[in-house]
């Protein structure tokens, strides 16, 4: 659980920094195997790979035939990416999850 709001600015090739108070246990903890998925809420998601397995089980678990579950499914799961942090501990955020979430440039 990494705790506290910290702002974050998105740079024009869709990249954020990290936030130094995170950056170490993020890659000690997930080795730098990431997962980022949509929220229902309009905002991102970033668990380690070993953090989301269970949690994408458990949501491929519920009825795909009700309305609620399936679209959980189809957010959660559908925009789901593995992703890295680069060598200046910035992760790329897909142009999809831009898009969705309406995340725009520092004016």
């Amino acid at each position: 659980m990494y705790r506290g709001a910290t702002r974050i600015n998105l740079d024009g090739k869709n990249r954020i920094a990290i936030p130094t108070k995170y950056r170490e246990k993020i890659l000690i903890e997930s080795s730098g195997l990431l997962v980022l998925t949509a929220h229902i809420y309009k905002c991102l998601l970033l668990y380690p790979q070993f953090a989301w397995e269970p949690i994408q089980e458990k949501i491929m678990n519920l009825s795909s035939f009700e309305k609620k579950s399936s679209g959980l499914q189809r957010l959660l799961v559908g925009f789901a990416e593995d992703i890295g942090l680069d060598k200046a501990s910035r992760l790329v955020i897909p142009s999809e999850s831009v898009s969705y979430t309406h995340l725009t440039l520092p004016t």
